[in-house]
């Protein structure tokens, strides 16, 4: 998870408490919300190292991720070992909630490159049927 989401860290605890044994890994976002295209890049490579390490040092079965900014880099990342036959790293995304009648940049972006893509809205579903699925709200 970004390294800044703490609701989303709260909420992991929550849910997973009762099970043990589980880990949380944090990397930097590639992008802020509202941050200038000019620092982007930056920031990016800021976040491109957790996330090389993070994959060579774990080596996921499967990343679920929903952007917006930590999500490109961990997602480009696992297709090194795809493209090095090692192992195919499996990838769903989830579409924010939010977007109701566009997809996101980060969605954008990984809709022909990840295995599942999921969105929260019929409409998003109907405007990219070769990829979009729709399974209601995903809380």
């Amino acid at each position: 998870m970004a390294d800044n989401d703490e609701l989303s860290e709260r909420k992991a605890h929550e849910f997973e408490k009762w099970k043990g044994g589980y880990q949380i890994r944090k990397i930097p976002r590639a992008r802020k919300v509202g941050q200038s295209w000019l620092t982007t890049p930056i920031s990016v490579i800021r976040a491109l190292v957790p996330s090389l390490t993070l994959m060579l040092f774990e080596l996921p079965d499967l990343i679920i991720c929903n952007g917006p900014g930590s999500c490109i880099p961990i997602c480009v990342i696992s297709y090194i070992p795809r493209i090095l036959g090692i192992k195919h790293v499996r990838i769903i995304y989830i579409e924010s909630f939010a977007r109701v009648n566009s997809l996101s940049l980060s969605g954008r972006l990984l809709l022909n490159f990840v295995d599942r893509f999921l969105v929260q809205w019929p409409y998003l579903a109907q405007k990219y049927p070769e990829k979009a699925e729709y399974f209601g709200v995903l809380v």
